[in-house]
């Protein structure tokens, strides 16, 4: 596996070997980045180049469809796994060469960053970089990845959304009393019972405004005699519906399921994470 290799003292959390940010980006960004990792105990890496290696060779480009995916995916875990990074964190990989991405999670970013965390994590960066806004796409991707750790760590379990219920164990009595009430199926009801009420009223009023109007149990009254005449007819073919169910054919040995799809990585580590297009 050819991939860029520099001592441990000489860390670094942004990599741009392909020259796509200035100095003061660079400089702006390798301290946002370890000051995000040294908050959230998790090393959070961005890695720009201009090409990869797949299998220890310079990546055929010719061969996107086939085997692209996977050369990000391969080439963002051995990176991160060779290049004196902890067990923990998430690294990003920009390939300029074919315009892809690909996300790697190690240990616990495995468990913060679920699949479906991840998904809208790249969501906004995929927008910044489509754009070629490098520099944001590397922000959001530290901003939101020290956040949902933050989390997982505070909360013991990933972000899953949805409202957070507030906590009555210190109400007092009373309290839970007029918030049994107010949250009582009577009480959600009373509004809709009145609303149903007023609405029927207001109809029976206009109703009895259409004086002029009489229900008519046929349609001669509209009809011309003799005006109608079928000369011709023929069948006619509009169109054709057809279903399709994907069948998956994916043998591989990602797991996933509500949490996160995982993969081994050529060093034998754990990963998960994705990859894609800009």
């Amino acid at each position: 596996m050819r991939v860029l290799l520099f001592s441990y003292a000489e860390k670094k959390y942004v990599v741009d070997s392909a020259g796509l940010l200035s100095s003061a980006e660079r400089v702006a960004l390798e301290q946002f980045l370890k000051s995000a990792s040294d908050g959230c105990g998790a090393d959070i890496v961005a890695l720009i180049v201009n090409e990869i290696t797949y299998r220890g060779e310079p990546f055929d480009y010719d061969d996107l469809i086939d085997s692209y995916d996977d050369a990000l995916t391969e080439y963002a875990d051995d990176y991160y796994d060779y290049n004196g990074y902890s067990d923990d964190g998430v690294l990003l990989l920009v390939d300029m060469g074919g315009r892809g991405w690909a996300t790697s999670t190690k240990g616990k970013a495995i468990n913060a960053l679920t699949d479906e965390i991840l998904y809208d994590i790249e969501d906004s960066f995929v927008a910044y970089l489509s754009n070629g806004n490098f520099y944001a796409a590397v922000s959001s991707f530290a901003n939101d990845c020290s956040r949902y750790i933050n989390y997982y760590d505070a909360n013991g379990d990933a972000y899953h959304g949805g409202y957070s219920y507030p906590d009555y164990s210190s109400y007092t009595e009373r309290d839970r009393s007029l918030g049994a009430f107010f949250l009582s199926p009577v009480r959600i009801l009373i509004p809709l019972v009145v609303s149903l009420l007023f609405a029927l009223i207001k109809l029976g009023i206009e109703k009895r405004k259409l004086t002029s109007v009489r229900p008519v149990n046929n349609a001669s009254a509209y009809l011309i005699e003799n005006s109608f005449e079928l000369i011709d007819n023929s069948d006619v073919f509009l169109r054709s519906d057809v279903s399709k169910t994907r069948r998956d054919t994916d043998s591989g040995s990602r797991s996933g399921g509500g949490g996160s799809s995982t993969h081994t990585s050529s060093s034998g580590s754990s990963h998960g994470g994705h990859s894609g297009r800009f």
